[in-house]
Protein backbone atom coordinates (compact mmCIF):
# COMPACT_ATOMS: atom_id res chain seq x y z
CA UNK A 1 0.00 0.00 0.00
CA UNK A 2 2.78 2.61 0.98
CA UNK A 3 4.47 2.25 -2.40
CA UNK A 4 1.22 2.24 -4.29
CA UNK A 5 1.47 6.28 -2.32
CA UNK A 6 4.66 6.75 -3.16
CA UNK A 7 4.37 5.70 -7.33
CA UNK A 8 0.95 7.96 -7.05
CA UNK A 9 3.15 10.90 -5.61
CA UNK A 10 5.55 10.39 -8.05
CA UNK A 11 3.24 10.46 -10.79
CA UNK A 12 1.37 13.11 -9.79
CA UNK A 13 4.99 15.42 -9.32
CA UNK A 14 5.76 14.88 -12.84
CA UNK A 15 2.42 15.57 -14.30
CA UNK A 16 3.10 18.89 -11.70
CA UNK A 17 6.44 19.27 -13.20
CA UNK A 18 5.52 18.58 -17.11
CA UNK A 19 2.83 21.19 -16.91
CA UNK A 20 5.20 23.38 -15.20
CA UNK A 21 7.99 23.55 -17.65
CA UNK A 22 6.08 25.17 -20.80
CA UNK A 23 4.99 27.81 -17.98
CA UNK A 24 8.69 28.37 -17.70
CA UNK A 25 9.28 28.54 -21.15
CA UNK A 26 6.06 30.66 -21.88
CA UNK A 27 7.39 33.08 -19.15
CA UNK A 28 10.83 33.29 -20.39
CA UNK A 29 9.66 33.83 -24.21
CA UNK A 30 7.70 36.64 -23.33
CA UNK A 31 9.95 38.46 -21.04
CA UNK A 32 12.72 38.25 -24.06
CA UNK A 33 9.86 39.34 -26.07
CA UNK A 34 9.19 42.51 -24.12
CA UNK A 35 13.15 43.18 -23.41
CA UNK A 36 13.06 43.19 -27.30
CA UNK A 37 10.24 44.85 -28.19
CA UNK A 38 11.99 47.56 -25.42
CA UNK A 39 15.26 47.28 -27.51
CA UNK A 40 13.52 47.70 -31.04
CA UNK A 41 14.54 44.01 -31.73
CA UNK A 42 10.92 42.24 -31.46
CA UNK A 43 11.02 38.27 -31.28
CA UNK A 44 8.72 37.46 -33.96
CA UNK A 45 6.42 34.43 -33.24
CA UNK A 46 7.07 35.23 -29.47
CA UNK A 47 2.44 35.21 -28.67
CA UNK A 48 2.56 31.70 -31.21
CA UNK A 49 4.89 30.09 -28.85
CA UNK A 50 3.64 31.29 -25.74
CA UNK A 51 0.19 29.82 -26.85
CA UNK A 52 1.51 26.60 -27.38
CA UNK A 53 3.10 26.28 -24.09
CA UNK A 54 -0.03 27.99 -22.37
CA UNK A 55 -2.22 24.79 -24.10
CA UNK A 56 -0.07 21.91 -23.50
CA UNK A 57 0.39 23.82 -19.46
CA UNK A 58 -3.16 24.01 -19.39
CA UNK A 59 -4.15 20.63 -20.50
CA UNK A 60 -1.83 19.05 -17.58
CA UNK A 61 -3.15 21.57 -15.51
CA UNK A 62 -6.71 20.12 -15.85
CA UNK A 63 -5.52 16.54 -15.40
CA UNK A 64 -3.41 17.39 -12.34
CA UNK A 65 -6.42 19.28 -10.59
CA UNK A 66 -8.67 15.91 -11.74
CA UNK A 67 -6.19 13.61 -10.03
CA UNK A 68 -5.77 15.73 -6.99
CA UNK A 69 -9.49 16.11 -6.51
CA UNK A 70 -9.07 20.03 -6.36
CA UNK A 71 -11.41 20.98 -8.95
CA UNK A 72 -13.53 24.14 -7.99
CA UNK A 73 -16.85 22.96 -6.89
CA UNK A 74 -20.03 23.84 -5.09
CA UNK A 75 -21.01 21.63 -2.12
CA UNK A 76 -23.68 23.03 -0.88
CA UNK A 77 -25.84 20.02 -0.92
CA UNK A 78 -22.87 17.51 -1.05
CA UNK A 79 -21.58 18.81 2.42
CA UNK A 80 -25.68 18.86 3.98
CA UNK A 81 -25.36 14.58 3.22
CA UNK A 82 -24.49 11.69 4.77
CA UNK A 83 -24.31 7.79 4.95
CA UNK A 84 -25.01 6.62 1.33
CA UNK A 85 -27.23 9.55 -0.24
CA UNK A 86 -23.64 10.87 0.03
CA UNK A 87 -21.87 8.35 -1.80
CA UNK A 88 -24.52 8.02 -4.28
CA UNK A 89 -24.32 11.95 -4.88
CA UNK A 90 -20.31 11.73 -5.36
CA UNK A 91 -20.84 8.83 -7.65
CA UNK A 92 -23.78 11.35 -9.75
CA UNK A 93 -21.05 14.06 -9.27
CA UNK A 94 -18.22 12.06 -11.35
CA UNK A 95 -20.87 10.62 -13.85
CA UNK A 96 -21.78 13.89 -14.72
CA UNK A 97 -18.23 15.40 -14.83
CA UNK A 98 -17.23 12.69 -17.07
CA UNK A 99 -19.87 12.91 -19.61
CA UNK A 100 -18.84 16.46 -19.79
CA UNK A 101 -15.21 15.84 -20.35
CA UNK A 102 -16.55 12.80 -23.10
CA UNK A 103 -18.82 15.30 -24.19
CA UNK A 104 -15.29 17.89 -24.59
CA UNK A 105 -14.13 15.11 -26.34
CA UNK A 106 -16.23 14.22 -28.92
CA UNK A 107 -15.90 17.95 -30.22
CA UNK A 108 -12.64 17.69 -29.79
CA UNK A 109 -11.99 14.63 -31.79
CA UNK A 110 -14.51 15.75 -34.72
CA UNK A 111 -12.92 19.25 -34.61
CA UNK A 112 -9.53 17.27 -34.90
CA UNK A 113 -10.88 15.07 -37.75
CA UNK A 114 -12.25 17.55 -39.87
CA UNK A 115 -9.05 19.91 -39.77
CA UNK A 116 -7.03 16.51 -40.48
CA UNK A 117 -5.69 16.74 -43.70
CA UNK A 118 -6.14 20.95 -44.08
CA UNK A 119 -2.54 22.04 -43.13
CA UNK A 120 -3.26 24.53 -40.29
CA UNK A 121 -0.38 26.28 -38.83
CA UNK A 122 0.59 29.60 -37.04
CA UNK A 123 0.98 32.71 -39.38
CA UNK A 124 5.10 33.60 -37.99
CA UNK A 125 6.58 30.89 -37.64
CA UNK A 126 4.07 27.96 -39.48
CA UNK A 127 4.00 26.04 -36.16
CA UNK A 128 1.26 23.21 -36.89
CA UNK A 129 -2.05 22.97 -34.56
CA UNK A 130 -2.26 19.12 -35.00
CA UNK A 131 0.21 18.20 -32.38
CA UNK A 132 -1.86 20.84 -29.89
CA UNK A 133 -5.23 19.09 -30.76
CA UNK A 134 -3.89 15.60 -29.84
CA UNK A 135 -2.83 16.99 -26.68
CA UNK A 136 -5.95 19.11 -25.62
CA UNK A 137 -8.25 15.70 -26.69
CA UNK A 138 -5.30 13.10 -24.69
CA UNK A 139 -5.75 15.37 -21.81
CA UNK A 140 -9.70 15.21 -22.06
CA UNK A 141 -9.72 12.06 -22.09
CA UNK A 142 -7.79 11.47 -19.35
CA UNK A 143 -9.24 13.32 -17.08
CA UNK A 144 -12.90 11.56 -18.61
CA UNK A 145 -11.40 8.49 -17.53
CA UNK A 146 -10.27 9.42 -14.25
CA UNK A 147 -13.74 10.43 -13.26
CA UNK A 148 -15.15 7.32 -14.70
CA UNK A 149 -12.75 5.81 -12.44
CA UNK A 150 -14.05 7.55 -9.86
CA UNK A 151 -17.54 7.01 -10.25
CA UNK A 152 -17.31 3.32 -10.46
CA UNK A 153 -14.99 2.89 -7.04
CA UNK A 154 -16.74 1.68 -4.13
CA UNK A 155 -14.34 4.37 -2.51
CA UNK A 156 -14.57 7.15 -4.71
CA UNK A 157 -13.20 10.39 -3.83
Amino acid sequence: MNNDNARQRSAYRALVFMGGVPLLIAMSVDTVAVIGRLLRAPLNGSIEIVQFALLISGSLAILVATVAGTHVAVRLLFDRTRGRARIRLQRLIHIVAALYFLALLVGGVWLGIDAWYGYEQTEILGLPYRPLRIVANLSVAAVCVVFVHRAFLPESK
